[in-house]
C-alpha cells in the first residue's frame, strides 16, 4: 500500500525513455552508488561473478520417494551446460536455486511478478529463439493448466523442450496466499478451490492428447533420474524426436 512506500522527493526519481542516453544514465547511476570502484570477480563479494568451482549436487537414493527438494536436486544434477531452465515450479521448486548454484553455466528464466501460467509458453519462446539449446520447463501442475495448449505447439514445431510437471494435485501456491492473508479455508467448498484431485488431472494423457509422444511418469528418485537421462539423450541429438514430458509425482 502507499503508506508502506518510503517518501522520496522528485529529485531522487529518474525517468528514462528510449530517446534518452541510456548508457549515460547508467554511468550516472554508477557514480551515484559509488560502484565505479567495484571490479567483478575482484572485490564484488561474489555478487557479479560465478561461484568458485563447478560441481553438481549428488543424486538422492534411487529408491527414495520423489519430493520437491529431491526433484530439484535431480534436475540440477542432470541439466546440460547451456540449458535454458524455465522455472514455474512455484512451491515445489524452492530448493532449485541452491541445488543449481554451482552447475555449469545456464540461463534461468523465472516468474515475472506474481501471475501464473507463463511457464509453458515461455518454454516455447525460448526454444524458438534458441533452437540449438535444450529447454527444461520445471512446471507446477496447477499453473500449467492455464496454458497447457503450449504442449501442442511444442509437438507441432518439434521443439527441443523437456517439461517436468511437478504433480501434487493442488494449487499449493494459492493455499500459501490464503495463509498470508490469514484466511482459513475451513469449509469443503473453500477447500475445494485449491484442490485439483476431484477429478484428478491425468497429465500423461493430457500430454499425449496434445500430440507429445515422449511421455513418462516417475514416483521415485531413481525413476526420475532415468527418465531425465533418456529425455536428454534424445533432446541433445542433432535431430530430436520432439518434446518430452515427465510427470513427477510428488503426492
Amino acid at each position: 500500500s502507499d503508506d508502506m512506500l518510503p517518501p522520496i522527493g522528485d529529485d531522487h526519481i529518474w525517468q528514462v525513455d528510449t530517446g534518452f542516453d541510456v548508457t549515460g544514465a547508467l554511468h550516472l547511476l554508477e557514480k551515484e552508488l559509488g560502484s565505479e570502484a567495484i571490479t567483478p570477480g575482484v572485490n564484488c563479494r561474489g555478487s557479479m561473478c560465478p561461484p568458485s568451482g563447478v560441481s553438481r549436487p549428488a543424486l538422492p537414493a534411487s529408491d527414495a520417494k520423489l519430493s520437491g527438494p529431491h526433484l530439484c536436486t535431480i534436475v540440477a544434477h542432470h541439466q546440460p551446460e547451456n540449458t535454458i531452465l524455465v522455472d514455474e515450479s512455484l512451491t515445489s521448486g524452492g530448493s532449485y536455486w541452491d541445488a543449481s548454484a554451482k552447475c555449469p553455466p545456464f540461463s534461468h528464466l523465472a516468474l515475472t511478478g506474481g501471475a501464473i501460467g507463463i511457464g509453458m509458453p515461455m518454454a516455447v519462446g525460448a526454444a524458438v529463439a534458441c533452437p540449438d539449446r535444450v529447454v527444461i520447463n520445471l512446471q507446477a501442475d496447477g499453473s500449467g493448466m492455464y496454458t497447457c495448449q503450449s504442449l501442442w505447439t511444442q509437438a507441432r514445431e518439434r521443439l527441443r523442450v523437456l517439461t517436468i510437471v511437478c504433480f501434487n494435485n493442488a494449487y499449493q501456491i494459492l493455499k500459501i496466499e490464503l495463509m498470508r492473508q490469514r484466511i482459513q479455508a475451513s469449509g469443503p467448498a473453500s477447500r475445494s478451490m485449491t484442490d485439483l484431485g476431484d477429478p484428478p488431472l491425468q497429465w500423461e494423457e493430457l500430454a499425449r492428447g496434445m500430440g507429445v509422444s515422449n511421455v513418462r511418469g516417475a514416483r521415485t528418485c531413481g525413476e526420475m533420474s532415468s527418465c531425465m537421462e533418456e529425455a536428454l539423450r534424445d533432446l541433445n541429438a542433432p535431430e530430436p524426436s520432439g518434446p518430452w514430458v515427465i510427470v513427477a509425482n510428488l503426492t
